[in-house]
């Protein structure tokens, strides 16, 4: 992305013979800073997205969209449920920053930190269904909870990341992940800690 470019999204989504159009539009805006040691970029991102409500939210059967994870991995996807059987609806904004420091002997560091806002529109995530998917997944009130990331690459064999997922109101971890991974030429080895909220 160019700075100042704004991209235009258009999507759809089939859901039982229906279709859920979305159109959307995200910005950024990176500033770079180029030292003698590396180049530091920071990348305020807005994305704004705006579709119809989910029709027949919770009242039809519900089987390959039973597991919503919101992290750093969809902090901006257009449609955080994992499948078909629920399309998000209604209006949102996703609104974050993300850091990245490449060092010039090799390595980086990666950071972000970022939010959702229902604007309007029913909630998808706040409606019940046969599996309660979306709720307590911090997507469910109107105001998100945070979710963050941190991963520092040395080089290309090993990489660290961290992310977590805080509760809006209070701060408190709901979500987090360490995991340590080392890739090889015909094999890789990771470990992973998690400390979920039920």
């Amino acid at each position: 992305d160019q700075p100042g470019v704004s991209n235009y999204t258009h999507t759809g989504a089939t859901q039982v013979g229906r279709i859920m159009p979305a159109v959307g539009l995200e910005y950024r805006y990176p500033f770079i800073n180029v030292q003698p040691w590396g180049t530091t970029t920071v990348e305020p991102i807005a994305q704004v997205i705006i579709r119809p409500n989910e029709q027949h939210a919770g009242s039809l059967p519900n089987e390959d969209a039973q597991s919503l994870t919101f992290d750093d991995t969809n902090l901006f996807s257009v449609n955080k449920f994992s499948g078909w059987d629920r399309v998000e609806g209604g209006g949102r904004a996703n609104v974050g920053v993300q850091a990245t420091t490449q060092f010039d002997h090799g390595g980086s560091i990666n950071a972000l930190f970022g939010q959702s806002y229902q604007l309007f529109g029913l909630n998808s995530y706040a409606v019940q269904d046969l599996a309660n998917t979306g709720l307590s997944s911090g997507l469910d009130t109107p105001r998100s909870d945070y979710v963050a990331r941190i991963a520092y690459s040395p080089n290309k064999t090993y990489s660290f990341t961290t992310r977590a997922r805080l509760d809006e109101a209070t701060a408190e971890v709901k979500r987090f992940e360490a995991e340590a991974r080392a890739n090889f030429d015909r094999w890789s080895v990771s470990m992973l800690y998690g400390n979920y909220a039920p």
